[in-house]
Order: structure tokens, then C-alpha cells, then sequence
């Protein structure tokens, strides 16, 4: 206390440096495929970034921890997928050490969205708008033209069906008098109780599977691992979102995924919006 007091005698002002500590906010996404973002974190206008610009890396089960300003309660966070403009950000003003969700904008251009974290991903496709699964099916629905030659035509595409071109689905003017769009409904190669596969006309041993998130032909016979083509191969027949008089073609061994066309191809995606449930609804043309 002498020495403090003859300090400031002495015209010193005594200075108290406290410990700097930035804010840290943690995002996590729980589910689903990979995605690019970016984010930036700034206290709310543009000339204050706190962190350069960068696109972040998602990956099922990552957390990143993103660093607010020194001494910020707060601080916002501008999220988009790398696929959209920026304008196109959303942003959030997030508390000091919170814990959020990352959801996941599987496979389309949708905007991101964060939740609050609630100690488990259980329930994380939720975040991302999903309608609600579709029941899986203790059989093969009636509707269902088994062991039938089929072409299968898009609902909000009525004149457009779906044509395996070099081993790749497409979506194209349907031409019923080409074996390219013409495929046998048989029992699912994997559980024919309750699932069904597709087998082309034109080229016979060859079935419908998803691969990488794509629709495509393989052939069985010649393939390396005849387990996992069966099981890409194996669909349930359920109804539409759209309309129930047609089918969607439910994945099994994926939470809530469906075929569909998009940008006339087909992949297999989630159901997120109206336009969704019509890009996911087909109906079966018998010859």
C-alpha cells in the first residue's frame, strides 16, 4: 500500500490489465452429407469482421468453434451455402459459449439454419424442414405392377419419364416404343417381401441402384460386391407426398431419403419442400 500510495504521489495512474477473452459459439452438424458453407462471424456491420472470410468444411459429427470479439457477449454469425450468393445469407446473433446445430441443406441450395443444441442429434433432421418419413411398408403395396414392364412418368413432368442413357438416369421426353425407358418391376433383390427393384428391358441383369447420392444402372452378374448392389438396388414403393394415387421410391438403410429428378437427373435427396414432394412422385405406365 506504500508503494501504491507513493505512486501516485508521484503522478502515476496505476493500471489494472485484465485477461482478454473472446466469445466462442460451437456448431455442430449431427447428420446427413457433407456440405460446404461459409461463415463469417462480425459484430454486425461489415467493416467489423472479427475472422477473414472462410468456407467451412461440415462434416457429419464436426464441431467448429468460431472466436467472437475479445470481451463480446455476443456476436453474429452469417451463414450460406457455398453454392449461393451471399446476399442470400442468413444471419444469427448468438450468445457467448452456446451451442447450436448446423442443419443440413442436403442436397439442394436452401439456406442453412441453426438450432439450439440439445445434447443429442437424434432428432437434427428436423432442423433441416423434412416432411415426415413415409411408413415403410410391411408389404409391396397392391398398386405395385410386379413382375410388370413399366416406364415410370414424372407427375409435375407428365410428358417426361425416366431413360438410362451410357448407364445414367435422366429425365426425357417419354418414348414408349424405346426399351431405354422400359423397365421389369420385380421383387426387391434385397427382402422381396416388402421392397422392389427395377431391371432394365433393354438391358437384362442390369437394375436400378443409388451410388454417390445418383441414380444409375449396374449390372449383378458382374459385379464386385452383389450385397451392396441388392441393397442399392432395393427400394419401398410407398405414396406419394404429392398425390397418393402415385409412388415415391423410399432408400432403405438412409433416414428419410427418396429418388427423384433434378435438373433432369435423378439422385436420391430428403423432401423439404413442395416442389420436393412433386420431384420424388412418379407414376407406372404398364405396356
Amino acid at each position: 500500500m506504500k508503494i501504491l500510495s507513493y505512486l501516485r504521489y508521484l503522478g502515476f495512474a496505476l493500471i489494472v490489465i485484465t485477461p482478454v477473452r473472446a466469445a466462442q459459439i460451437y456448431v455442430d452438424h449431427c447428420r446427413g452429407i457433407n456440405v460446404d458453407v461459409n461463415i463469417e462471424v462480425f459484430n454486425g456491420n461489415d467493416s467489423a469482421m472479427l475472422i477473414p472470410y472462410q468456407t467451412a468444411k461440415m462434416n457429419t459429427n464436426a464441431q467448429n468453434r468460431l472466436d467472437c470479439a475479445a470481451n463480446q457477449g455476443s456476436c453474429k454469425l452469417r451463414m450460406w451455402p457455398s453454392t449461393s450468393p451471399k446476399e442470400h445469407a442468413k444471419v444469427y446473433t448468438l450468445s457467448h459459449d452456446s451451442n447450436f446445430y448446423f442443419c443440413n441443406i442436403l442436397g439442394n441450395n436452401s439456406l442453412p439454419e441453426i438450432m439450439e443444441l440439445r445434447n443429442s442429434c437424434s432428432n437434427a433432421w428436423l432442423c433441416r424442414g423434412e416432411y415426415a418419413p413415409r411408413p415403410i411398408p410391411s408389404s409391396i403395396p397392391s398398386g405395385v405392377p410386379l413382375n410388370q414392364i413399366v416406364s415410370i412418368k414424372s407427375q409435375n413432368y407428365p410428358g417426361m419419364c425416366l431413360k438410362h442413357e451410357n448407364f445414367k438416369m435422366y429425365l426425357r421426353a417419354c418414348d414408349y416404343n424405346s426399351n431405354d425407358f422400359k423397365f421389369e418391376v420385380v421383387p426387391g433383390l434385397l427382402d422381396g417381401d416388402t421392397k422392389i427393384s427395377f431391371e432394365s428391358v433393354s438391358h437384362r441383369g442390369y437394375y436400378l441402384r443409388h451410388s454417390n447420392f445418383k441414380i444409375r444402372m449396374d449390372s449383378l452378374a458382374t459385379s464386385t460386391d452383389k450385397t451392396q448392389l441388392k441393397a442399392d438396388a432395393s427400394f419401398w414403393a410407398v405414396d406419394s407426398y404429392a398425390d397418393e394415387s402415385k409412388f415415391a421410391f423410399r432408400v432403405p438403410f438412409f433416414d428419410n431419403l427418396y429418388i427423384r429428378h433434378k435438373n433432369f437427373e435423378f439422385i436420391i435427396d430428403n423432401v423439404q419442400s413442395e416442389l420436393d414432394t412433386l420431384d420424388t412422385s412418379f407414376e407406372f405406365i404398364v405396356h
